[in-house]
């Protein structure tokens, strides 16, 4: 299954060690495709952005709004899809989120 994330997430105020643990665990114990969702002029910023700093490690992708596809969105709003909504991924909503995405495969 694919997991699709805002790639706004990877911004302040989320934390950088919770939003690569969500990656981490997604993709190694759940076996989710970890994408990263954004602006066609914005997919160069976050890559460099992320991969220096350990954050691209778990992401299989980087894809613009109009190649989205069928699958499990984490945002910041609901999406016309099935939509995890939080405003940030910090240790506080870390467990609270592996354990949403978890329940949606069952």
């Amino acid at each position: 299954m694919i997991l699709f994330i805002e790639a706004g997430l990877t911004e302040p105020p989320s934390e950088t060690v919770p939003f690569r643990l969500l990656t981490m665990t997604s993709k190694d114990r759940l076996n989710f495709d970890n994408i990263l969702f954004t602006s066609k002029e914005s997919i160069d910023l976050y890559y460099r952005f992320l991969k220096p700093r350990g954050l691209f490690d778990y992401i299989d992708d980087i894809l613009t709004f109009e190649e989205l596809g069928s699958g499990l969105y984490i945002s910041t709003e609901k999406q016309k899809w099935t939509t995890l909504v939080t405003s940030r991924i910090v240790f506080e909503n870390y467990q609270g989120l592996v354990g949403r995405l978890a329940a949606r495969l069952t």
